[in-house]
């Protein structure tokens, strides 16, 4: 008696294979719900009012701390005071050293990433700084004047800490010059050299002053950390030139 063959799959049949753009949609869809997963792991505070406003305050004067900080020491005389600083802090490094010198206060460590990556981890934005208190963040989305120059993650070139004030309303602190310093202006609107202004975000701090600093970005996979980019990659990769900010002004 013949022996019944089991059905087996022709291995050199032709497989249909998804197209870039449904390989897409399914990795973005698995990093929304990874991110949903990994945000119900961090959960906030629930802080008070009042201890939200201490904390909120402690940002704005830990910022000041850095006030006269060179944006980059190399910019400056061989010799001079600023040449040999301790620190050197651009416009996206002194929110970050702020949030360093708070991480016992807030509960986490933020990434060692730039403008783009902060911007990826507070959620409630505005268009306009009616809506935001002294020390939510204000960035600055634009395109580079220089087109060789890489474009920033959500074309994210600057960001500054608000400030406000009933006098001077749009006032601001910031780390704005290549050749300049950490300082209070008058206004955060200003011309760039470097970059042509699309766009500013208000983003408010309080997911941070709650404890939380996570990206939903679904596209840029900031908590993976450095990755190498992929011949031939719809994806975005994160690299070494996402830990400055690199405007330039």
């Amino acid at each position: 008696m013949d022996e019944q063959l089991e059905d087996v799959p022709d291995l050199f049949a032709p497989q249909s294979q998804p197209s870039l753009q449904d390989a897409f949609e399914q990795f973005r869809q698995k990093r929304i719900q990874l991110n949903a997963l990994a945000r119900k792991q961090l959960q906030p505070k629930h802080r008070t009012p009042e201890q939200l406003q201490i904390l909120r305050q402690k940002f704005i004067d830990t910022a000041f701390k850095y006030l006269g900080v060179p944006y980059r020491k190399c910019e400056h005389p061989d010799g001079s005071e600023l040449s040999t600083y301790y620190i050197e802090l651009d416009c996206c490094g002194l929110v970050r050293q702020v949030l360093y010198d708070m991480e016992d206060d807030l509960g986490f460590k933020p990434l060692f990433f730039n403008q783009a990556y902060q911007f990826d981890t507070l959620p409630l934005r505005y268009d306009s700084h009616d809506k935001i208190k002294p020390g939510d963040l204000v960035f600055y989305a634009g395109r580079y004047e220089d087109t060789f120059k890489r474009p920033q993650k959500h074309n994210m070139v600057h960001v500054e800490i608000y400030l406000g004030g009933n006098e001077t309303p749009e006032k601001c602190i910031g780390s704005r010059f290549r050749k300049g310093v950490v300082s209070v202006f008058d206004s955060y609107k200003f011309h760039s050299t470097a970059w042509g202004l699309e766009k500013m975000y208000f983003c408010s701090i309080d997911t941070w002053l709650d404890g939380v600093c996570f990206s939903d970005c679904p596209l840029h996979q900031w908590e993976q950390g450095r990755i190498k980019s992929l011949k031939g990659s719809i994806f975005d990769p994160i690299g070494i030139e996402d830990e400055i900010a690199n405007e330039g002004n």
